[in-house]
């Protein structure tokens, strides 16, 4: 079995640029449970639209069908692709609104702030 090839971040970032929709693939690497990955943020951080899994827990981040696009199976996910490939300004509209979100409020400088003011909140107690 030959050695995993993967790519640099470099090259990860210029594929998102130059995708119209990302499809993610949201299972856990063990097991059938879904899971929210950086990648979901990264797509969305380079403007390309999101196709995730639906999952209760990607909806803490986004809203579907406003800022990311969710499918249930396979079919969904194919139908949806070929919906937004068709319809541009649409797809352009939530690949903007999904990007204004993160960077208002999914950037690692927001995150780190949450996570100090909970401990600050955490030790007042």
């Amino acid at each position: 079995m030959g050695k995993r090839q993967g790519i640099s971040q470099a090259d990860l970032i210029k594929i998102y640029n130059e995708s119209k929709i990302s499809l993610n693939i949201s299972f856990a690497s063990g097991g059938n449970r879904i899971q929210v990955k950086g990648r979901d943020f990264e797509a969305v951080g380079c403007g390309s639209l999101l196709l995730t899994k639906d999952a209760k827990e990607i909806r803490e981040y986004f809203i579907p069908d406003e800022e990311i696009v969710t499918y249930r199976d396979a079919i969904d996910a194919s139908e949806k692709i070929e919906y937004y490939l068709k319809n541009e300004d649409e797809r352009e509209r939530i690949a903007r609104k999904g990007y204004d979100r993160l960077i208002r409020e999914h950037t690692m400088e927001n995150r780190f702030l949450s996570i100090l003011h909970s401990a600050k909140d955490i030790k007042k107690k």
